[in-house]
């Protein structure tokens, strides 16, 4: 029997066989911080020796939490598939497009979770070949074009959508529901990204001390992985 660390493992491995298996394998990091979440929390747990409901944790990363239920969900909802075609002689008609739209949701709020916490593929070549004021300038004007851009997206992505009139074949349902998703994740990243300005600008006004070029969030992340 699987223990439930064991289970989470086996729904990363899943995700990524069926995301690559349709193509999709380029987002597979957009929501890799939701699977090393739950396993660092399940560490946690196995130390403290006791199921504690973290109520300051969920709420600082809900948006990891409720990724990894729409993995959970599409997973599952797969699996249910798999077995009545093979083992049961039929399928739901229904099944591709609700696991679509659990698969969607879990891409775009791994994406805002992976921005919150620096998970993002980036080069960082110019940073690592400056210092001093440079570096900090450096750091400034990128978090601003960031900052720009998720700002761009979400207004673009947000006057798409709304004129959107496209619905699900099977289902009927509305496209505008899936394409939510996006919306709330550009959401979410404008506020980091806004945040992520802010802090630099007090690094150069030297009221906060330059961080590494690893961000402590990933520093956290890989120190309780190697464990």
């Amino acid at each position: 029997m699987l223990c439930f660390s064991e289970y989470v493992d086996f729904l990363g491995l899943a995700s990524k066989q069926h995301l690559c298996g349709s193509n999709y394998g380029f987002f597979i990091f957009f929501y890799e911080a939701i699977i090393i979440k739950i396993n660092n929390r399940i560490k946690k747990i196995k130390m403290e020796g006791n199921l504690k409901f973290d109520k300051k944790d969920m709420l600082s990363n809900f948006e990891l939490y409720l990724g990894g239920v729409f993995i959970t969900f599409t997973i599952l909802v797969t699996i249910v598939n798999v077995f009545t075609r093979y083992c049961l002689g039929f399928t739901f008609f229904w099944n591709q497009e609700v696991a679509l739209f659990g698969f969607v949701w879990a891409i775009f709020l791994g994406a805002a979770g992976a921005f919150k916490h620096n998970m993002m593929m980036g080069v960082d070549f110019l940073l690592q070949v400056t210092h001093g004021k440079v570096r900090k300038a450096i750091r400034l004007i990128g978090s601003i074009l960031v900052c720009f851009i998720t700002i761009t997206m979400l207004i673009l992505s947000s006057s798409y959508i709304l004129r959107s009139r496209k619905i699900t074949p099977v289902l009927e349902i509305s496209y505008k529901w899936l394409n939510l998703s996006i919306i709330i994740a550009f959401i979410f990243m404008s506020i980091y990204s806004v945040n992520k300005v802010i802090k630099e600008v007090l690094i150069c006004l030297g009221k906060l001390p330059e961080p590494s070029l690893l961000s402590e969030e990933v520093t956290d992340i890989i120190g309780e992985e190697s464990k």
